[in-house]
């Protein structure tokens, strides 16, 4: 079973926007690739790194948009990304903003992903790749990443300002005329995505700094080894839509259930040690929130209030209604 990148789901309701906007129906694009709708509204959450690519790609092909990646990140700028964007704009310079993507985007954002940036001369060129073997959705991906690298840069440099070029791998004329028009400068084949431009821009100094870095992401990408952390991120992401089964999970990593057993068994963990943690977590989450006992236990998949509440003590020794006691008290 290979390894698999996840991404946090913060593009998720900007494609659910821009597909509605472009005349289609988000909801059967999301429930064909067996992801939950809810998770437009869900940003923080994390996703199989192939699912968000193969939904940007259903996403451009239903609407009949080859520049659909390009136009969704042009839209939505890099603060699109939520909080790992807000950290990153409060760098003092472009340098240390591209050098802190680099360092910090496989554990704040993304993982199976590499940036990394080559110098030509004068020149510049912020490269990106998706590590993990997969084609389908791609380039998309690499439109759509590239639009965030495009609006971080204009956030230091203006709106108005326009790199030397973008290099799109494998790029047909119509998909570079598309991201030509969505990102208001030059888009060509390249061998590696990346946005080039003049050595100065580096030492731009950032406009809008006024707050310092507020930190690391309370809840980091796992590696792309650790199959336990991943299995229990997408297990919360399917609680979205009701109980998750071993099959299930197992459908989403493109491997048998008996395969999974065994790998989980040989990491020490089980299924059902790994979806009542999953539910214990998302318990306490939903109580903190101001979520009734009984609202919580409909949201978890229980038949009634009173089988979520004896679940519930026995992870933690007390009833769910002292959760709620504990969680206003925080």
């Amino acid at each position: 079973m290979e390894a698999r990148g996840l991404t946090r789901a913060a593009t998720m309701g900007p494609v659910a926007d821009l597909v509605r906007r472009s005349g289609g129906r988000p909801d059967p694009l999301f429930r064909h690739l067996g992801l939950s709708p809810r998770l437009a509204e869900e940003p923080e959450r994390l996703i199989l790194l192939r699912d968000q690519l193969r939904l940007i790609e259903a996403a451009a092909r239903s609407v009949g948009d080859d520049g659909f990646g390009a136009r969704l990140s042009a839209e939505v700028g890099f603060s699109g990304l939520g909080g790992y964007a807000r950290r990153i704009s409060r760098s003092r310079t472009v340098a240390e903003a591209i050098a802190r993507i680099h360092t910090t985007i496989a554990v704040d954002l993304q993982s199976a992903t590499a940036t990394w940036v080559e110098r030509t001369g004068r020149q510049i060129k912020w490269c990106y790749r998706v590590t993990e073997r997969v084609e389908l959705g791609r380039q998309q991906n690499e439109l759509l990443a590239l639009g965030y690298q495009l609006s971080m840069l204009r956030g230091f440099a203006g709106a108005r300002w326009k790199p030397v070029r973008i290099d799109l791998p494998a790029a047909r004329r119509p998909v570079c005329t598309a991201a030509s028009e969505a990102f208001r400068c030059e888009v060509v084949p390249g061998e590696v995505a990346g946005i080039v431009f003049g050595v100065p821009v580096l030492s731009l100094v950032n406009p809008g700094r006024t707050a310092p870095d507020d930190g690391p992401v309370e809840d980091p990408v796992p590696r792309t080894d650790d199959l336990v952390a991943c299995a229990e991120r997408l297990l919360d992401a399917a609680l979205l839509e009701g109980r998750p089964t071993l099959k299930d999970l197992a459908e989403r990593l493109e491997t048998t259930p008996r395969t999974l057993q065994r790998r989980l068994a040989a990491a020490g963990e089980s299924f059902d040690s790994l979806l009542r943690r999953t539910l214990h977590r998302r318990a306490d989450e939903l109580l903190a929130a101001g979520h009734s006992v009984t609202s919580t236990a409909v949201e978890l998949g229980y038949s009634d209030t009173a089988h979520f509440s004896r679940a519930y003590r026995s992870w933690t020794g007390y009833p769910p209604s002292r959760g709620v006691v504990r969680a206003t008290a925080r």
